[in-house]
This record gives structure tokens, sequence and C-alpha cells, in this order.
């Protein structure tokens, strides 16, 4: 989600909006906070469980920028999601990423040339419509009808 998500220009649009530092407790940084916002989003996680996570996993810890040193709390996590709401922040984020995901350049290799597995998976996640898969253990004969591969020997035949 790192390369996929334009980061920079999320945060351009939320910066005007984000406290800033001054009277009463610093604010986290917006990178970080918005960071632990995706994550929720991308795994359906609560406030109460992305603070958990927060000091538990390892990996969510990278990827937010986040230390243990200084965790934001679920009160935190729920004041940059309400602030969000209440500035329509949420639409336009979400309107961002989709753009950006749709134009293809989601990754540019050392050349500047697109890279096309990156650029295919870009237009993957925006196929309006999933691919149909049949279900596990199942082929299609010559006629394209389904076929049956497990193995249906009698019972106690060995």
């Amino acid at each position: 989600m790192g390369v996929l998500i334009p980061w920079e220009g999320l945060l351009e649009q939320i910066r005007p909006y984000y406290p800033k530092a001054g009277k009463g407790r610093a604010p986290y940084g917006l990178a970080s906070i918005l960071r632990v916002h995706c994550v929720q989003l991308f795994y359906n996680i609560s406030d109460p469980t992305m603070d958990d996570m927060l000091y538990e996993v390892e990996r969510v810890q990278c990827f937010t920028g986040i230390r243990l040193t200084k965790v934001p709390d679920e009160g935190t996590i729920l004041n940059f999601r309400y602030l969000l709401e209440h500035h329509g922040l949420c639409q336009v984020l979400f309107e961002s990423i989709k753009n950006h995901l749709a134009s293809g350049r989601c990754r540019s290799n050392a050349e500047g040339r697109e890279d096309s597995g990156y650029q295919y998976h870009c237009r993957a996640l925006l196929d309006k419509e999933p691919q149909k898969r049949g279900r596990p253990r199942e082929a299609a004969d010559q006629k394209g009808e389904p076929v049956d591969l497990r193995h249906e020997a009698p019972r106690g035949s060995g």
C-alpha cells in the first residue's frame, strides 16, 4: 500500500485542516496518523483494536511510522476520523486514490517508465466486476461444463 497510494497528495489535502503545534499537546505526525486511518480502512479495524495493534504488531508500527514511545490512543484515532468527516475529506481522499489507481501511474521504475506489473495491479484493483472463479477442485470439460476433480472412491476401499 505504500506504493499504490499517493501519500503526498493526500497529506496536502488534509494539512490545512490538521491542528498545528501550539497550545496543549503536540499533534501526532500527519503522515503517521493518516496511515493509521488507512490501516483501519484496509482491515476494518475498530479504534480500540487499532490502538492495541500499534503496540503489538510490528508490521503496523513499521507501516505507520509510529514507535512505542508515542502511540496514539483510540481517542486520538477517533478524533482524526471525525476531522476527516467534519471537513468532507473522506470522499475527497477516496476520489484521489481512485483517480491515482485509474491513471496507471502507481509506481515508476528508475528509468521513469511505468512498471507494467504495478500498472496491471492498479487496474485490477479498479475492476468493477470480479473475476468469476469455479469452486475449488473443479475444472471445465471440452464443452465448458464443470467437472468435479475430487476422488470419489467408495469408502473403505483404501
